[in-house]
């Protein structure tokens, strides 16, 4: 049974590392971690409302049923794929990393206070 708050649980763990990450000057790490809780915490939030979740890793279209809009959101979903493999084209730097654990949080905290409203 998928259970929303394991969801958050896990979105948290991803966060924390992101913020390792930022600290440690691993930036596309951080940035990767950062996507990984965003979706996640969406993710939970759709099995919280819909029973289900659904199979992407587009955080603009996770968040759209829920009337979240975050401008970064769009470049963080863009940063799926090159921060997951050492020869990306986008280099990452502490500016880029912080901006990706700072949107995760926001999206965590607007998951929370979703939660908060009853599921």
């Amino acid at each position: 049974m998928m259970r929303p708050i394991d969801w958050l649980i896990r979105a948290k763990k991803f966060l924390k590392s992101a913020e390792m990450n930022l600290g440690a000057g691993e930036y596309d790490i951080a940035c990767f971690d950062s996507h990984q809780a965003a979706e996640l915490a969406l993710k939970g939030l759709h099995i919280c409302r819909y029973g289900s979740r659904p199979y992407t890793h587009d955080l603009i279209s996770l968040a759209k049923p829920f009337s979240f809009d975050h401008e970064f959101l769009l470049t963080l979903t863009s940063f799926y794929a090159p921060s997951r493999y050492p020869e990306s084209s986008i280099t990452f730097n502490e500016e880029i990393a912080r901006r990706c654990v700072e949107t995760a949080k926001e999206v965590i905290e607007f998951v929370e206070g979703e939660f908060k409203k009853g599921c």
